[in-house]
């Protein structure tokens, strides 16, 4: 992921270039709720810096919790990912180069996966370990997903109706067929698979009212080929969620378990500013030796960190992002970031929380593309 990330800055740094003051003044007062939120953002992460003086789950001193959580400072991306977005030759220019960027991210992901549970050929070292342990089910090694995926299932989806070769809609076919398979089998997450169906429910939902019949008949099957490839795929997936299932049965468990111990400590801590920055895995009495991760809980564990004040904060871009797509939604661009902000909430919701460190850079994305969109949907009045 750190290859990737100076991939990311390379590409966007590169398309920079200062535009008239005229336009730069539009484009930065669409900038003013965003900066507001990044603005609010850092105070409210400035009082819980504050708070660990008096109280630490994961005994984090300041300097401790600022090096954990030095991530956030990529949300000052949004200012010159903004800028690159907000001319239309550079805009799809940059938001393909990232695409491809994904799609072959995928591809390398899912060669290395194979090439190491098939053939026990480690051509990614350090890939299959998660904070320093092997991540496996079932004795099959796995690998996460990135924060791109959700960009890259959105873009393929909406390149299949926009184009007309016949050609590029079946590649963008296969990019979703490879996406799907890589959480079906690669990520091996059941949270991951559920979000790509409900956001291509939401997908064909949208469009219905503007694209070509035969367009949403490719969509329909897509979304019903996972049942067609795997029969009873459906039901499978239901009952993985079920504790006396034998394969996902523990997995469920640990969830409930650690929901429970992280509630009941936010209620004890305080329900208003939760219990403070901590690690994400912690250990506890009752549980013996056994770490509970937070990030099991998806978005739900920044409730039981920064409580409900600090919550607020941290889903305000999906907030804004369907206020801002919901104004216009006529617009094949507000369709895009309504697509991508629902299917970015979905997966925050389930277990992959867009603030968890690797998957982070999709905030400033997120939030570049509610600032364009806006400038965007100004410049059509």
């Amino acid at each position: 992921t750190n290859h990737t990330r100076k991939e990311l800055l390379f590409l966007m740094f590169k398309e920079i270039n200062l535009r008239n003051h005229s336009s730069l003044h539009k484009l930065f007062y669409s900038l003013r709720y965003v900066s507001i939120y990044i603005g609010v953002f850092i105070f409210m992460f400035g009082l819980q810096l504050y708070r660990l003086n008096s109280f630490s789950l994961s005994g984090y001193t300041i300097k401790d919790a600022l090096i954990h959580n030095r991530y956030y400072a990529y949300m000052l991306l949004t200012f010159p990912m903004t800028e690159v977005l907000a001319t239309a030759k550079r805009r799809m220019k940059f938001i393909n180069n990232i695409y491809y960027m994904g799609v072959a991210i995928l591809i390398f992901r899912f060669s290395a996966w194979f090439l190491y549970n098939k053939l026990r050929m480690n051509v990614a070292p350090g890939y299959f370990e998660v904070m320093g342990f092997a991540w496996a089910r079932n004795g099959v090694s796995r690998l996460p997903g990135t924060f791109l995926d959700n960009y890259v299932w959105v873009m393929a989806l909406f390149k299949i109706i926009k184009e007309k070769s016949v050609v590029i809609k079946t590649r963008n076919i296969s990019v979703i067929v490879l996406c799907f398979l890589y959480a079906y089998i690669v990520y091996d997450s059941r949270s991951q698979q559920i979000a790509y169906l409900l956001s291509l429910v939401v997908f064909i939902l949208i469009v219905s009212d503007t694209f070509k019949s035969k367009a949403l008949d490719v969509v329909g099957a897509i979304a019903i080929s996972p049942i067609i490839f795997r029969g009873n795929y459906l039901n499978k997936l239901v009952n993985t969620f079920s504790t006396s299932n034998a394969d996902y049965g523990s997995s469920t468990q640990i969830r409930m378990m650690t929901l429970n111990t992280y509630q009941t400590l936010w209620i004890e801590r305080g329900v208003w500013w939760g219990y403070g920055i901590s690690n994400d895995g912690n250990y506890f009495n009752i549980l013996d030796t056994h770490m509970v991760n937070q990030s099991d809980l998806g978005i739900l564990s920044m409730l039981f960190q920064y409580g409900i004040i600090g919550f607020a904060i941290f889903i305000s871009p999906f907030v804004m992002g369907l206020y801002v797509s919901l104004k216009k939604v006529k617009f094949v661009q507000n369709k895009f970031l309504f697509l991508l902000t629902c299917t970015t909430a979905l997966t925050s919701i389930m277990s992959q929380n867009m603030y968890d460190p690797f998957r982070f850079l999709i905030v400033p994305f997120l939030l570049s593309f509610i600032s364009v969109v806006s400038f965007m949907n100004k410049k059509e009045n």
